[in-house]
């Protein structure tokens, strides 16, 4: 019951009626509050029961509470409801509800205000489809800002994109100037876009979209009515078949088909720019729903990747832009104007932006690469125009390469990736499609080719094979497409065509051309030996034609010499390899072309007659050597590393005249030896520079030959450097004796490298006496106990017998040591790979004897127990049989190699009679170049000089051959990767004692 006495039913939380205990206020403006009657807010137990009954439903309202007004309102607003539950507002009314809004606190304010622009309407105006205005009521949350109230320029406005679209309606501008009364509230722009009103197109939920499969997000199909046919398109290139919550925005359409329907051109450029900045300013809310994911329907939403929304194809399919003719035209077909648009696309002013709309939006460049508008060509584009070129030329016209690169940078930009998933572009597929067409869209020396009939990278086959062109990021690109790198079958078959070209022609020398192509050839088959070994087999080169001293040769033997004087008097006679250039380039396909290298061993400098030392030449030479060390110290130090000798045995070389200088070369595949006269030689053996007269110690075919192979990877340079330093030496000059770093880290290695050979040596005397003192023991001493190998044992039973079985594979098995023989009883010390970089890790100061943390050897043994059966054989027999092989290499027992495997912690496998620990690797196939030291083993091998570490390889039966390589200082020689454990490297190559071994039958 109200204050006159009217009865009223309770009202409901979303209806426009409430009761108050004052009759002023918000709710008493808007005229939904009605009074109650003073009976129940009388102080009685009645009154306060029915009154806080109405609070709790929020259906009485005190003291005049704006907010609680605003949130009715609100609720109104979110539940939807129209027809008579929406206020129709005053010019006072809306004021009096902007002053409300200010008691709202901030958190609410933007929630709330939205849901009032619902529940609510205001005057606004629209046009009809004659273009005529109309005055209707709209709620502010559905309508838009007029020009008046937009922050930007009318002329950047959306009113002003708008025109006169239908569709759209707009607040009355009056509300400027309504809303600035009082001024104890909020400006009239910020309060109408509080309530709804917006300055950009709105987006919404495509009605259209369905739902295909329970608990997933609707579809929307890849065809619908009336929508752009560009998006079905893309679609089905995509296999999709639907997008996933996808929106439309009719009032955006609208309004670019009302701008592509304007008449006056002047009007419809300025009305599009202005839409741009409209879509630039709201962007950041346009962009969260401007991709959509791409799918197809089969059993769920299979993914298909992503696609642009339906508005924003919408967008790009109305003509609604002018190209540079002035003519409307679809967002789709333009492009910007630049230098490289026009180079690809030519001056066709149909296929740009028209210059005025581009001077205005230049800036807007998101919306410019959502319409699918830039500075750069489409893909489908440079497709288009390569086939054009292609077609031209086909008609008579000149080839144009320059053009043809310039697209094929442009795609091969596109197809690397960085601007990748872009449903809107030709796919990657599409592309490699269309060069696989017809002729072939790859534009090569010999014509128009497809990708599989030309192949990628430099052409080092000339023109006996079609090449991709090259230009930046072309490998990435020719790959892509499918366009293969040379093989090696490839360079066998151009050799093999070469060969019977030059055949039939019966030359005798070849061209340049050819020469070109032979080398390069080779460089790349090097190059391939290189990088990946198991290509060059010698079942594919063993019968490659190789250009020799004879002509081509496709039969065996020839021979590879390094030395130009040898090679070319062996050439008289035999056949001799003539790659191109200097063998050391092709070191790597010998083997596998099975040609018969002519190493420094195998030629021997020799005098038949008397050979007088030359003081005076000596006394150059030496101080030429002296110049060159300084030369490549200061300015090629990397040269300088390359030396294979001491710079002292260099310096000491002394220089004899031999007249009769000659060489003996004892070829390696036959046992008659070559004599062949030279003018001059090194003998390092005696440390003698031969030379027939003093004249050949500056000539490059002299002297200075033998001196620079002995930079091996560097020997151009090195002979370079020596005819400077002959000239410095010759003109009397002194040279300075530089004491560089590297010097010194050399000299320490190899007083390190000594100091082990001295060790090694040692070491293998030792062996040398115990396997003395045991051979004229043998009928006294027993032999080294046998290490038993279980063996399969054979199945037993009687019966009938079985049809016979095919024959088994041999069991695996270890070694049996006790009858294991050592080849070579003296072993064979390894020298170290040449470096001069130090070790990669120094041992730490500290006691040589021992090793602090680690603990001490007990007396006797500790053998490790088996405790697992063996499959066929266990780790810890493996190790067993590897320490019985080191007692066999070693002439060693077991109490002079006593076994600690079980004393963990120790670092160490074994010691011997002289506290000496030995680390033992055991493996069952071939020697591995990299091994694993644990911690306790690494600081052993750290602090301890008496420490080797043992490969012993080769243990199973018919894997490898059996070896024993015993390696000291391993720390200090070969290169560590610290982790959890220590990985060390390098062990075919270290500086150790090699014994190799094998297993009696």
């Amino acid at each position: 019951m109200d204050s006159s006495g009217g009865r009223h039913r309770v009202p409901q939380s979303a209806e426009p009626a409430v009761f108050t205990d004052v009759s002023r206020g918000l709710g008493a403006s808007l005229g939904f509050a009605k009074e109650i009657h003073p009976a129940f807010l009388a102080d009685t137990e009645e009154a306060r029961s029915v009154s806080e009954w109405l609070r709790k439903r929020k259906a009485l309202l005190t003291d005049a509470d704006a907010v609680a007004v605003i949130r009715r309102l609100a609720a109104i607003g979110a539940e939807g409801s129209g027809g008579s539950r929406v206020l129709r507002l005053t010019d006072d009314q809306l004021v009096e509800l902007r002053d409300g809004f200010t008691q709202v606190p901030d958190s609410e304010r933007e929630s709330l205000g939205r849901n009032v622009g619902r529940a609510i309407q205001l005057q606004g105006q629209r046009y009809d489809r004659a273009g005529n205005r109309e005055v209707v009521d709209v709620a502010p949350a559905s309508a838009y800002l007029p020009a008046r109230l937009d922050s930007s320029e009318r002329e950047e406005s959306f009113a002003f994109a708008a025109g006169r679209a239908t569709g759209l309606v707009w607040l009355r501008p009056k509300y400027a100037e309504i809303l600035q009364r009082g001024g104890a509230g909020m400006g009239a722009r910020k309060f109408l876009r509080l309530l709804g009103a917006e300055s950009a197109p709105r987006l919404r939920r495509h009605p259209g979209a369905r739902e295909r499969f329970a608990q997933s997000p609707k579809g929307l199909p890849a065809y619908v009515f009336s929508g752009p046919q560009a998006r079905a398109e893309a679609l089905r290139a995509q296999d999709a078949t639907f997008t996933l919550d996808d929106y439309d925005s009719p009032d955006l359409h609208a309004v670019a088909v009302n701008i592509a329907a304007e008449q006056n051109s002047q009007i419809r450029r300025h009305r599009a720019a202005a839409l741009f900045h409209v879509l630039g300013r709201a962007w950041s809310r346009l962009s969260d729903h401007d991709e959509v994911a791409a799918v197809y329907d089969r059993y769920s939403w299979q993914e298909r990747g992503r696609t642009a929304a339906f508005w924003l194809w919408q967008l790009r399919d109305t003509p609604w832009l002018d190209n540079g003719g002035g003519k409307p035209s679809s967002p789709t077909r333009l492009r910007m104007r630049s230098t490289g648009t026009v180079a690809v696309y030519g001056a066709d002013e149909e296929r740009f932006l028209h210059s005025e709309i581009q001077q205005l939006v230049g800036r807007r460049s998101e919306v410019l690469r959502a319409l699918d508008i830039s500075g750069e060509a489409r893909t489908e584009d440079l497709v288009e125009c390569l086939e054009r070129l292609r077609q031209r030329e086909k008609e008579g016209g000149d080839r144009d390469v320059p053009a043809a690169l310039i697209l094929y940078e442009a795609l091969a930009e596109r197809s690397s990736g960085r601007g990748g998933g872009d449903s809107r572009d030709m796919s990657q597929v599409a592309v490699r499609l269309a060069f696989g067409e017809g002729d072939g869209l790859v534009l090569t020396d010999s014509g128009w080719r497809r990708p599989g009939q030309c192949l990628r990278g430099a052409p080092v086959f000339g023109s006996l094979r079609a090449f991709a062109p090259s230009f930046p990021g072309s490998e990435a690109f020719w790959r892509r497409l499918g366009v293969s790198e040379p093989a090696v079958d490839d360079a066998i078959a151009v050799i093999r065509e070469l060969a019977q070209r030059d055949r039939k022609g019966d030359k005798a020398e070849q061209d340049g051309t050819t020469q070109s192509i032979v080398l390069q050839t080779l460089q790349m088959l090097s190059a391939l030996g290189l990088t990946d070994p198991g290509v060059l087999t010698a079942k594919r080169l063993r019968r490659l034609p190789l250009w020799t001293s004879q002509g081509w040769q496709s039969k065996r033997p020839v021979y590879a010499i390094e030395d130009p004087v040898v090679a070319e008097v062996l050439g008289r006679e035999r056949a001799v390899w003539r790659p191109g250039a200097e063998l050391e380039q092709f070191r790597s396909l010998i083997g596998a072309l099975r040609v018969t290298e002519v190493a420094a061993e195998h030629v021997t400098v020799y005098s038949p007659g008397p050979a007088v030392e030359d003081s005076e030449a000596t006394t150059l030479a030496r101080s030429a050597v002296t110049h060159l060390r300084e030369d490549l110290q200061r300015n090629a130090v990397h040269v300088a590393r390359r030396l294979d000798r001491s710079w002292d045995e260099l310096a000491d070389l002394t220089v004899r005249i031999a007249p009769h200088l000659a060489c003996r070369v004892d070829l390696p595949d036959t046992a008659e030896p070559v004599t062949v006269p030279v003018d001059s030689g090194i003998g390092w053996s005696s440390g003698t520079m031969y030379v027939r007269d003093i004249a050949a110690l500056p000539r490059p075919s002299g002297v200075v030959r033998s001196i620079a192979a002995r930079f091996p990877g560097s020997r151009r340079e090195a002979a370079l450097a020596w005819g400077a330093a002959w000239d410095q030496a010759d003109k009397g000059r002194t040279a300075v004796q530089l004491s560089l770093a590297d010097d010194q880290v050399r000299r320490d290695q190899e007083a390190a490298e000594a100091e082990r050979e001295r060790r090694l040596r040692e070491l293998g005397a030792e062996v040398d006496e115990r396997r003395t003192a045991a051979r004229s023991q043998a009928g006294t001493r027993p032999g080294v106990l046998r290490t038993p190998v279980p063996l399969p044992s054979a199945p037993s039973g009687g019966g009938m017998s079985a049809p016979p079985a095919p024959p088994a594979a041999p069991p695996r098995r270890l070694v049996d040591p006790s009858r294991v023989r050592v080849v070579d009883p003296g072993g064979a010390i390894t020298p170290p790979r040449p470096s001069v970089t130090g070790a990669p890790v120094t041992r730490p100061n500290g006691s040589t004897s021992g090793a602090s943390g680690l603990p001490q050897p007990r007396a006797g043994s500790a053998i490790p127990q088996q405790h697992t059966p063996p499959r066929p054989y266990t780790g810890t027999e493996q190790e067993k049989v590897a320490l019985d092989v080191v007692r066999k290499a070693l002439a060693a027992d077991h109490d002079w190699l006593r076994d600690l495997r079980a004393q963990h912690g120790l670092g160490a496998d074994a010691v011997d009679a002289l506290s000496r620990f030995y680390e033992l690797k055991a493996y069952r196939g071939a020697e591995p170049d990299v091994v694993q030291l644990t911690p306790a083993e690494f600081q052993r091998a750290t602090e301890s000089d008496d420490f080797f570490l043992v490969i012993v390889s080769g243990l199973e039966a018919g894997t490898a051959p059996l070896t024993v390589r015993i390696i000291p200082q391993p720390v200090q020689q070969l290169t560590c990767r610290p982790s959890s454990s220590v990985m060390i490297s390098g062990i075919r190559h270290a500086q150790g004692l090699l014994y190799r071994l094998e297993e009696e039958r």
